[in-house]
């Protein structure tokens, strides 16, 4: 039985995170798609969104998240109704555009820092807390040899 790759990227925000509960699901791609797809990521960085002032600047960061929106697949998102009805929002194109843009940008982040393969931090600090060894050892210059 060979390796089988996920197709399907899931991204949860935990306890005390700005968007604690949800979770996302979005599309795996190579490395080669990961390069492509990495300046439209950060065009759509919040900075990036609030210094555009021209139409060509607008129309530039609106291409990219058409494009990152299609790594979209699922998610749990939820609307309440007045009445306490509780409705699934559907992962669709219009309704990313009606999302919070910091949610879009943080799902985005953790989808490549997923496929980049750099290390979510630690949930405790490392329970070693003595010094390297390295640190301990004498750095005078020892006495002369007495087998010379």
């Amino acid at each position: 039985m060979g390796y089988r790759r996920k197709k399907t990227i899931k991204i949860s925000f935990g306890e005390g995170h700005e968007f604690e509960g949800l979770t996302v699901w979005l599309k795996s791609v190579g490395i080669g798609a990961l390069f492509e797809l990495l300046p439209h990521i950060d065009l759509i960085d919040m900075a990036e969104v609030a210094d555009a002032t021209t139409a060509a600047q607008v129309e530039e960061i609106q291409k990219a998240f058409r494009h990152v929106s299609k790594l979209f697949e699922a998610w749990n998102i939820e609307d309440e109704e007045e009445d306490g009805t509780v409705t699934p929002v559907p992962c669709t194109y219009e309704t990313l555009l009606e999302q919070d843009p910091r949610l879009i940008a943080c799902v985005l982040r953790g989808w490549a820092e997923h496929l980049s393969g750099v290390p979510a931090p630690l949930d405790e600090p490392s329970p070693s807390g003595d010094p390297f060894q390295e640190a301990s050892l004498p750095m005078e210059v020892s006495s002369p040899s007495l087998a010379s």
